[in-house]
């Protein structure tokens, strides 16, 4: 499988050595499943009333960074800190306009 996903928790510092989350195939099962590990994190964290910026905050010092090591395939760029604060902003508006506010 040429592509592996790597994870390693925020809280540590320095971060812990990378563990081996999942190989796959593809580029978009890559992607799909390193975007899955951060939308997981995020999830965890979220509380009712929390701002983006919280909710970011939370997943930088709480969840767990993703890497994408492609194995004799093409490169897949994956920056988790960017497609969480973009989640971020998505889940506290969703929730704010669930909530009439």
């Amino acid at each position: 499988m040429p592509y592996e996903i790597l994870v390693s928790d925020n809280f540590e510092a320095p971060p812990p050595a990378w563990s081996p989350q999942r190989a796959v195939d593809t580029p978009a099962e890559a992607l799909a499943f390193a975007q899955r590990c951060v939308d997981i994190d995020l999830r965890d964290a979220w509380r009712p009333g929390m701002s983006a910026a919280e909710l970011y905050d939370q997943y930088r010092y709480f969840g767990e960074a993703v890497l994408i090591v492609a194995i004799g395939a093409p490169k897949v760029h994956f920056d988790g800190w960017r497609y969480a604060r973009s989640r971020c902003e998505l889940i506290c508006a969703l929730e704010k306009a669930r909530n009439g506010a």
